[in-house]
């Protein structure tokens, strides 16, 4: 209890090095259970977060869920967040993985860990798989413009030009388009599709509006 506490005490502190190492004394300890190893652990993966050192978070992480000793809401918390880091680490198929595992654990339907889902699949180029999970998460949650952009790359990435459209277009007809760069993936979208009347009126009105510059 006494080593826990002292670890805490050194998270509280920031010192990240300090916490990992810590962890490690406790980790190889015989007389330290599953709980301890696992609280150790996880804390270890928090400062090497934090430090930065993602490689060292991912072990950690990976560690804490293998001692299997926490809680359900740490426990899945930290499969999380071991999902989170390999993301970040460019580990697609590992992090998808993971958190395929916590999907099916915790039953999750957030639109958070869904969304990760669907990046994570077009970073594996399983951009039809991931262009229809962000649909249906648009068509739940129809006022989110990350989950729309993201979407519309997604079938971009599939080659669904024409659905992509139509996911743009009646975002901009509800005023969500705001950004120079989401106006140009509609009139560009429309242009690819030799819809230049459309393409022509979405310009104009965006430059009317100030959201497009005029330049050649």
């Amino acid at each position: 209890i006494k080593q826990l506490q002292a670890i805490q005490e050194s998270y509280e502190k920031s010192d990240w090095s300090d916490v990992m190492a810590k962890a490690d004394v406790i980790g190889g300890l015989s007389s330290a259970g599953n709980y301890e190893k696992s609280f150790a652990y996880s804390m270890a993966g928090n400062a090497a977060a934090s430090a930065d050192d993602f490689a060292k978070a991912s072990a950690y992480f990976t560690k804490a869920i293998e001692a299997n000793g926490l809680d359900n809401d740490g426990h899945y918390s930290t499969m999380y967040n071991l999902a989170a880091i390999q993301y970040q680490e460019e580990h697609y198929a590992e992090a998808l993985a993971t958190l395929d595992r916590f999907l099916a654990e915790t039953k999750s339907d957030k639109p958070d860990h869904l969304s990760l889902r669907a990046g994570l699949l077009a970073n594996l180029d399983r951009n039809d798989e991931a262009a229809a999970l962000y649909q249906a998460l648009v068509a739940k949650y129809p006022d989110d413009k990350r989950l729309l952009m993201n979407a519309v790359a997604a079938l971009q990435g599939a080659e669904k030009y024409d659905q992509a459209n139509v996911l743009l277009g009646d975002a901009y007809k509800r005023g969500m388009l705001t950004e120079p760069r989401e106006l140009r993936a509609l009139y560009v979208g429309y242009m690819n599709a030799q819809r230049w009347d459309d393409a022509q009126k979405v310009i104009e009105e965006g430059a009317a509006k100030g959201i497009l510059q005029p330049g050649p």
